[in-house]
């Protein structure tokens, strides 16, 4: 019974993984752009292209966010943006996103969909 009400809770409530990969080689002239745009919702801004100032790859994140019935792009975003902020890192470059169905949750009468939210991005810090 504590199985099936633990079950029950974590695809109420959702949950979020985030895997770390350290940047190893020298620091480059990574490329910027006078614009982009930047979600600054979260732990740190995500910018959606080249931040617009000089910074060095501290490593990528691949985050997933679980949530029963409608996972966003948030829920993932959310997940590197904490994990990324623990660790000092200054803003996220999104480098792919994407969602999926990944099971069902029944209830007798009721079904919902679970979904999976994906992001792969970079952890930097500004020079």
């Amino acid at each position: 019974m504590r199985t099936v009400m633990a079950v029950f809770l974590l695809a109420l409530t959702g949950c979020a993984e985030v895997e770390y990969t350290p940047y190893s080689g020298g620091q480059q002239k990574w490329p910027t752009a006078p614009g982009a745009f930047v979600e600054k919702r979260f732990a740190v801004p995500i910018y959606y292209g080249d931040p617009p100032r000089a910074y060095r790859v501290l490593g990528m994140m691949e985050a997933s966010g679980r949530r029963r019935t409608r996972a966003n792009k948030a829920d993932a975003l959310q997940a590197a943006a904490d994990q990324a902020k623990k660790m000092g890192a200054d803003a996220l470059i999104v480098k792919e996103e994407s969602r999926e169905n990944v099971g069902v949750y029944t209830t007798g009468e009721f079904g919902a969909a679970i979904r999976q939210a994906h992001a792969k991005v970079i952890a930097i810090k500004f020079l």
